[in-house]
């Protein structure tokens, strides 16, 4: 069996978004935990679900062939074995390249003050593009299957190892946060949480 810490690397390439307010929130290229060693790495170009990177697996590490299998399978599976020779090329040309974090910044300070403001308890992230928002009732999936009455896409934490929370990307325009505020309020009303 999969240790199931292993999951907890999968979103740590957004590590590198961090505006700055906690220097110790930037990733490093290392892992560790136990005995195993897990080496990571790649180029990060502001463009969700686009990464270039690799995943390096320790020979020596517990389960290495189950873990390599994994890998492998999740990779085929979901349709990305390989980066392709265009995206590879465009790649290239951004190296050394930076992306201006500061719409995401300000996305997330105004996503985050009016979710509060409505009652909802949030973790405040201090970097990437995704918050965390407390379900009001125990179970995150219910909470997202009503927050679609409402319009509004949220992915239940369990998938990300934080059960009881909703995860919310806030890359996008800012006129659609704006947009998306009211049908929050309503969502918060029907909870009885708004203040």
């Amino acid at each position: 069996m999969i240790d199931y810490t292993l999951a907890r690397i999968a979103e740590i390439v957004g590590g590198t978004l961090a505006d700055g307010a906690d220097p110790e929130a930037r990733v490093s290229g290392f892992v560790e935990f136990d005995s195993r060693k897990v080496t990571h790495g790649g180029l990060f170009v502001a463009l969700p679900g686009e990464r270039v990177g690799f995943l390096a697996l320790h020979p020596a590490m517990d389960d290495y062939a189950a873990v390599h299998a994994a890998v492998l399978g999740a990779g085929r599976a979901l349709g990305y074995i390989c980066v392709s020779s265009l995206f590879q090329l465009a790649v290239a040309e951004c190296l050394g390249q930076t992306a201006d974090i500061s719409a995401y910044a300000a996305n997330r300070e105004l996503i985050y003050g009016a979710l509060t403001d409505m009652g909802y308890a949030c973790a405040r992230p201090d970097g990437a593009f995704y918050l965390f928002l407390k379900s009001p009732e125990p179970d995150a999936r219910a909470f997202c299957r009503r927050a679609m009455d409402y319009d509004i896409l949220l992915v239940p934490g369990d998938d990300f190892g934080c059960p009881g929370y909703a995860r919310l990307a806030y890359c996008v325009a800012r006129s659609q946060l704006e947009r998306s505020l009211p049908a929050f309020r309503k969502l918060a009303e029907s909870y009885g949480l708004s203040k």
